[in-house]
């Protein structure tokens, strides 16, 4: 993906990824929540969210910012 030239198009790149990380962690929890929860969606998921958390850190990093992100497990 092509990096953002202004801050608008950087901003609205880093609320997209956020979404998309809320999105897939939701997907995850549906699909842990079955009786037989589907490891192979929860695994390709996790992965997908894995992606989006490291391309966030990216964008982070036009601001300096030297991110290791992780999603927490729910309580």
């Amino acid at each position: 993906m092509d990096r953002p030239t202004t801050a608008e198009e950087r901003n609205l790149l880093i609320l997209s990824t956020l979404e998309l990380i809320e999105r897939t962690t939701k997907a995850i929890g549906y699909h842990q929540s079955f009786e037989s929860p589907d490891r192979l969606a929860i695994d390709q998921y996790t992965e997908l969210r894995e992606r989006h958390l490291a391309f966030l850190a990216e964008l982070l990093e036009d601001f300096g910012v030297e991110a290791h992100l992780s999603v927490r497990q729910a309580a």
